[in-house]
């Protein structure tokens, strides 16, 4: 067990082989998802997954997932779907916050972390911190000004940060060491500075996937 693959390989006697489904799924999608990580024979513990290593090192695998509405027909009436996914959002959003002493959302301006906003909001979470990004380089795809909106609007605790394209350089080595994985993910350079704007102990939503 480790919690980066990297280290693992000081326990192999051979050298890493490259799992193929593995690699095709990443080239086809972007990513590898699943239990099964890009070096055959070596799984990675999976979201709400408990692993119980016993005496004689068997391995039992559990799978805690909080409180799942089971789906077990198929909706194709809009406005069912519409309200299936209303109560499945509001449940969620409150599983995530009810404990937290703060929350801390990365703010795009887009609609995913506007609603993820609006639901805080509706929770009386306090506070709520709000990150957003622009960089000093380009002007494209800048949405400070639709995320300071949302901000206003739910009156959160906002911040915003400019990047410059050294400091993105600089953290390349960062994430490409805390990814340790094979990942097409342009947002996890920027979303681990986002990260660190945040106050200790805050609960961080994110719409990236919503």
């Amino acid at each position: 067990f480790a919690t980066e693959i990297a280290v693992l390989r000081v326990f192999r006697e051979q050298g890493p082989h490259i799992d193929a489904r593995a690699m095709a799924m990443f080239l086809n999608w972007g990513f590898s998802g699943g239990g099964q990580t890009a070096l055959r024979g070596v799984e990675r513990i999976l979201p709400g997954e408990i692993v119980e290593i016993g005496p004689d090192l068997s391995l039992k695998r559990s799978r805690v997932l909080g409180d799942v509405i089971p789906v077990s027909e198929t909706v194709t009436d809009f406005l069912l779907a519409s309200n299936k996914f209303d109560d499945l959002f509001d449940n969620t959003v409150h599983a995530s916050a009810k404990n937290a002493s703060c929350a801390g959302l990365l703010l795009s301006g887009g609609l995913d972390s506007a609603l993820i906003c609006s639901a805080l909001a509706n929770e009386r979470v306090a506070p709520i911190h709000t990150v957003s990004i622009g960089y000093d380089f380009t002007r494209e795809r800048d949405e400070l000004d639709e995320a300071r909106r949302i901000a206003t609007r739910f009156q959160t605790q906002h911040t915003e940060l400019r990047l410059s394209c050294d400091a993105l350089c600089r953290r390349l080595a960062y994430v490409v060491w805390q990814t340790d994985e094979l990942a097409e993910d342009p947002a996890s350079l920027p979303t681990s500075l986002l990260a660190e704007a945040f106050p200790d102990g805050a609960t961080i939503f994110t719409g990236e996937g919503a």
